[in-house]
């Protein structure tokens, strides 16, 4: 793949490596050495981590908002989603690591929720200033 653009290289490393796990984790199950509670709790751990490490890699990029409201205030919200996606990532993950299989999906979903949320209405908050 050279000559790839990085972004879309990444993007396509995380998409493979989501879909063999997820094939791994069926056939593991299929082959009956994992239970239903251990594989959803595995599938679980693994979407918390590409959470975490699209976080960590997120402040890395500099995206087409940088025009609209300058590198510094692009650099800041990439920083404020970085983190917010890691926070969630580590909600995430330890939502499948210690709360029963029931409980673990909801809280899982609304870490990821509260990040999104709270990303775009900085996103719009920051856009608003811009405009003055």
């Amino acid at each position: 793949m050279t000559g790839v653009n990085p972004q879309i290289r990444s993007a396509l490393v995380s998409a493979g490596a989501l879909i063999a796990v997820a094939l791994i984790l069926a056939l593991v199950k299929r082959m009956d050495w994992l239970g239903d509670d251990t594989a959803r709790r595995a599938a679980g751990l693994f979407g918390g981590a590409l959470l975490i490490v699209t976080g960590n890699f997120l402040p890395k990029q500099l995206g087409p908002l940088a025009s609209k409201c300058g590198a510094s205030c692009e650099q800041s919200l990439q920083r404020f989603s970085g983190w917010s996606l890691v926070l969630a990532g580590m909600v995430y993950c330890a939502a499948w690591l210690f709360a029963p299989v029931e409980i673990a999906r909801p809280v899982s979903m609304a870490a990821c929720a509260a990040s999104v949320v709270l990303i775009a209405g900085r996103i719009l908050w920051a856009l608003r200033k811009a405009r003055g």
